[in-house]
């Protein structure tokens, strides 16, 4: 047999054999009885066999088609069955380990919940909940992280896909027994400047039109650790500038930020753009937004 068999054809072969009959064939395949006179042609070339010989009965498979023939349509079933009946994905079932990288910020807020989320759906694998490093998207690229949640970027990746979970917007946060209530009297406070990676560690845009407009806020400290950042505002009567969704209103009071100042900061998850219809993922993500949401 030649390489290059165009498999396409092999089902004219299987009616063939059942109707032993060009016109009949050619009438189920809606085709002309020249086209497949073609298509038988062009098989005898590529198998290396006259397939089938004319009789007064009609057309008669030669021997080495009928030795074929068994195989041809246990292969052709095969396909037909993989595209009719997709493999159905079972959470239950599935045991192997689920890993998801969260960003620093927001890692404290939702991994409680979005462990028990996965774990009310995924019952038996081990499940891993990290912080978003600088290795995670090479990390979801080689699939060992299969969602990743953090803020929107511009510059990420393209075959890293970022689907939007939520908007948040920025507050001033402060404690909640300052005298300050008002944005007036917010940009003459001392502020601590919480450093966001994937949000203001390479340009600070809030910053930078505030002093368009003509406000200089008085930074005191730096910090990347939220955590600091929220002592300080507590002990020392910091103001912090924030993402709404992130302020525990237990502990600190919040002023809304003028609309001229205001900025939508999505965030995102984000998974191998290869991975987007992926039962596993798609699944995860869907817990996620809902937890999130």
């Amino acid at each position: 047999m030649k390489q290059g068999v165009d498999y396409n054809l092999l089902r004219v072969l299987i009616l063939l054999n059942k109707h032993r009959n060009l016109k009949k064939v050619a009438f189920i395949l809606e085709k002309t009885e020249s086209a497949v006179s073609k298509y038988l042609a062009k098989l005898r070339e590529q198998i290396g066999d006259p397939l089938f010989i004319r009789s007064s009965q009609g057309l008669e498979p030669t021997y080495l088609l009928l030795s074929l023939l068994p195989s041809i349509e246990a292969g052709l079933n095969t396909i037909d069955n993989a595209l009719l009946n997709k493999v159905k994905f079972s959470s239950k079932d599935y045991d192997e380990p689920i890993r998801i990288a969260i960003h620093s910020v927001a890692i404290s807020l939702y991994a409680s919940d979005i462990y028990k989320a996965i774990r009310s759906h995924f019952p038996k694998p081990i499940i891993s909940i990290e912080v978003w490093t600088e290795s995670t998207e090479l990390r979801l690229l080689d699939n060992k992280v299969q969602i990743g949640i953090n803020f929107m970027h511009e510059e990420r990746i393209k075959t890293i896909y970022q689907s939007k979970l939520i908007d948040t917007t920025l507050v001033i946060a402060l404690p909640k027994d300052s005298p300050i209530n008002t944005w007036e009297e917010a940009i003459d406070g001392e502020f601590v400047f919480f450093k966001v990676n994937d949000w203001n560690h390479s340009r600070q845009y809030f910053v930078e039109h505030c002093k368009k407009e003509g406000i200089n806020l008085n930074y005191r400290m730096t910090t990347d650790d939220f955590a600091t950042a929220i002592r300080l505002s507590i002990e020392e009567n910091m103001l912090l500038i924030s993402l709404k969704r992130l302020i525990n209103t237990d502990r600190l009071k919040t002023i809304e930020i003028p609309g001229d100042f205001q900025s939508m900061f999505p965030m995102v998850s984000c998974l191998k753009l290869s991975n987007r219809q992926n039962p596993l993922h798609t699944q995860l993500e869907n817990i996620i937004r809902d937890v999130i949401n």
